[in-house]
């Protein structure tokens, strides 16, 4: 009766993380930025558009590519969210009028798991015109397979699905739905 129940409580066992693990990877993760809308800023003016991500799973590297309308603004830098900084951790950027690109790796095979909203990246940003209106557009990896966004880990073969809320700066109130 003693193995009977010892053999039931490992099958348990073994189902249970059998279950799991096409789950592991099952929170998709949501990149979003900002909507400021009814905001009017003077030419000169500074403002910062944070990048955020909804959930983070064994995330070890990740490549941002942002658009946005270089008529009107201009990015004059950008800082990594507090998880993205510190030893063991290598990045580098491209920009040009109308687009920057960053990309992020931990070294030494770690990992980021975070279950709240985390900071990816805050771009600071400088209007070029009065009233400056531009869409913020996080390009995606089907749009542009070289330089669109992409999520890896926990291993650099591994590539995450996620979903994306482009941002926006304007000067006009958005309508309420």
């Amino acid at each position: 009766m003693k193995t009977r129940f010892k053999f039931l409580i490992a099958a348990a066992i073994l189902l249970l993380v059998i279950g799991t693990v096409p789950f592991l990877h099952a929170s998709v993760s949501n990149f979003s930025l900002p909507s400021k809308t009814g905001t009017c800023l003077a030419k000169g003016a500074s403002f910062t558009m944070p990048l955020t991500a909804s959930v983070l799973t064994n995330v070890m590297a990740w490549q941002i590519n942002v658009t946005y309308t270089s008529s009107a603004v201009n990015m004059t830098s950008f800082t990594l969210g507090s998880a993205f900084t510190g030893s063991n951790t290598v990045t580098t950027s491209k920009s040009s009028p109308g687009i920057v690109s960053i990309s992020f790796t931990f070294e030494n095979s770690a990992t980021i798991t975070a279950t709240s909203t985390t900071t990816v990246v805050t771009y600071t940003f400088r209007t070029l015109v009065q009233s400056a209106g531009s869409s913020f557009h996080i390009v995606l990896s089907s749009e542009n397979p070289k330089f669109g966004t992409i999520l890896l880990g926990p291993d650099p073969s591994t590539v995450q699905s996620y979903t994306t809320t482009d941002g926006v700066l304007s000067c006009f109130l958005s309508p309420t739905p």
